[in-house]
């Protein structure tokens, strides 16, 4: 994802709760349980970006933060 409105609309991210200002890289060790899906339709934002979901965060390690243009 290169920019804020990419962001939106792969996401379906409604921009009256999410500005998508930021992106963050992680490593996830191995063995985590992670779901992936694609994101939905939301109104006019058309999804179809790929979205995971981590229930424990506490082993994952947080690196390159980046805004989005």
């Amino acid at each position: 994802i290169a920019t804020r409105q990419q962001a939106m609309n792969l996401l379906s991210l409604d921009p009256s709760f999410n500005k998508a200002t930021m992106i963050e890289s992680a490593i996830i060790p191995a063995g985590t349980t992670i779901f992936r899906g694609v994101a939905g339709r939301l109104g006019s934002l058309p999804g179809g970006g790929v979205q995971i979901f981590v229930e424990d965060l506490s082993e994952i390690s947080y690196f390159g933060v980046r805004f989005l243009q």
